[in-house]
């Protein structure tokens, strides 16, 4: 059942339409339509229901085969769709056009009307020289060359596998640029303890060799991409955003690799490594420059959404943070997933504690949530902020209760890590210990504070991820409170 789920799931309207009209008129596949409409009108529907509706018993040997025809005439609603009128870049018309020609000229091939299929050969293998369609390219040369030995002059039979061989060879080219871009992308890349698989300086210099050499925008693609990665996971973000300015720049010129969604995914990238440079209005402009171009109502967009938010509470716009919020809010992908209503929450407490109203934010922190479930890293920053909010409104004894019940969970999930995480940690127990005189913590834990206010490393300060109100600066904030109401 999952399986059906997940085919349907991604499915367009007119895909699900056209699957429906599948079955009109036909007898014979009345319980593969009966199955479908249960399924849609039930998405928790399970295996046993469904037999029971359909068969009148909780398990049987019909019901298993009906599941495995259904998938398969899903499947066949893929090809039927007429996706080429829906396709917008000229690339991926012609891919279209190209694999359907495809199947026009094996037909023909194999019934020997050769010389009805050679204007369509010319065009489809042009179209795949000018967007790089190697896949595509091969299968044409495969079938040609099938055939070319039988009925055409020895000539012809060499053009044929010469033009095979090379294209096969620039396939081979492309795959080994795939792998090493996969390889500079792959968090393990970068353990000392896989370097026996190459070290990530050394995958980096073969692409950019191949990316030099090849000619190939595809290959140029994945250099740019796999750049990127290395530079980032290096943290040399002033050399990722340089790659990601040729990288924008190359695709904007580009017809084999310009897509609207990819040279948003670009503007992002833009907009985040000006962020960690500071340049905040930078920053703001490359993300509405990625607002512009991805498609309304999509999870991207979303995800925009939620970056021009957080570069907002990083100016302290607060009127244009809650603006966005309410965007965030009214968006599709609010409703999509339940995960995504405490990301919401999540932000919206923020706005409250920068507001100053900490015990609006402590009852949103608290409010029951499935992403506590799910995702480790932010059910501890959400309770790091919900006890910094137990401190701003002086609940000390709440506090002490929270960190010691917190303490369990840290370990479990952070234990023996030295980094930015466990730092925090440690000075929220630093806090307790010095009766919440923050001066105090400042001389005493100074050497920890300077690890979270310098980054570096495994103390790298991420200004999109949890820790959007920045622990350090906070601290400093909370000790010169006090400094200056003692004096």
């Amino acid at each position: 059942m999952d399986r059906i789920r997940s085919i349907i799931k991604c499915m367009k309207p007119a895909e699900l339409e056209m699957a429906h009209k599948l079955y009109e008129g036909s007898s014979q596949k009345t319980k593969r339509k009966e199955l479908l409409k249960l399924i849609l009108q039930n998405p928790t529907l399970t295996d046993r229901e469904a037999c029971h509706a359909l068969y009148q018993k909780n398990s049987s040997s019909s019901y298993s085969h009906l599941k495995r025809k259904l998938i398969q005439d899903l499947g066949k609603v893929f090809y039927m769709v007429d996706h080429e009128s829906q396709a917008t870049l000229p690339k991926n018309v012609s891919k279209i056009y190209v694999r359907r020609m495809i199947q026009v000229i094996n037909h023909l091939v194999t019934r020997n009307a050769f010389e009805a299929y050679e204007d369509m050969v010319k065009e489809s293998i042009q179209l795949c020289d000018k967007f790089e369609l190697y896949e595509e390219k091969l299968l044409i040369l495969q079938i040609l060359f099938a055939k070319s030995a039988y009925v055409s002059k020895r000539s012809r039979f060499e053009e044929v596998y010469q033009e095979l061989k090379n294209t096969n060879k620039q396939v081979d080219l492309f795959i080994e640029s795939q792998r090493l871009k996969d390889e500079l992308s792959l968090h393990f890349t970068y353990d000392t303890n896989q370097s026996d698989h190459g070290s990530p300086e050394e995958f980096y210099k073969e692409l950019k060799k191949l990316h030099k050499n090849s000619g190939s925008a595809r290959i140029s693609e994945n250099y740019f991409i796999g750049a990127i990665s290395y530079f980032e996971r290096k943290h040399k973000f002033e050399s990722a955003r340089k790659v990601a300015e040729k990288f924008r720049e190359f695709m904007e010129e580009s017809p084999t690799s310009f897509a609207k969604t990819h040279l948003a995914g670009i503007q992002m990238k833009l907009s985040y490594f000006y962020l960690i440079a500071e340049k905040k209005k930078r920053a703001l402009l490359h993300a509405e420059n990625a607002l512009a171009l991805f498609r309304k109502g999509t999870y991207n967009e979303w995800k925009v959404l939620e970056l021009i938010l957080q570069i907002y509470f990083l100016q302290g716009d607060l009127p244009n943070a809650e603006k966005y919020l309410e965007k965030f809010k009214k968006h599709n992908a609010y409703k999509l997933r339940d995960e995504n209503k405490d990301v919401y929450d999540y932000h919206k407490a923020i706005l409250e504690f920068k507001k100053g109203r900490f015990q609006d934010a402590i009852f949103i922190l608290n409010k029951s949530s499935d992403l506590k479930k799910k995702n480790t890293t932010w059910y501890i920053h959400n309770r790091i902020l919900d006890m910094m909010c137990q401190i701003e409104e002086g609940n000390y004894d709440i506090f002490e209760f929270k960190l010691n019940a917190f303490r369990k969970q840290f370990y479990t999930a952070f234990q023996k890590k030295e980094d930015r995480l466990s730092t925090i940690f440690n000075l929220l127990k630093s806090i307790k210990k010095h009766a919440f005189d923050f001066h105090l913590l400042t001389n005493k834990d100074s050497e920890s504070l300077a690890k979270l206010s310098n980054g570096k490393g495994n103390f790298f300060w991420d200004p999109l991820e949890w820790e959007i109100i920045r622990f350090d600066k906070w601290v400093d904030e909370k000790a010169q409170k006090q400094h200056r109401v003692a004096y």
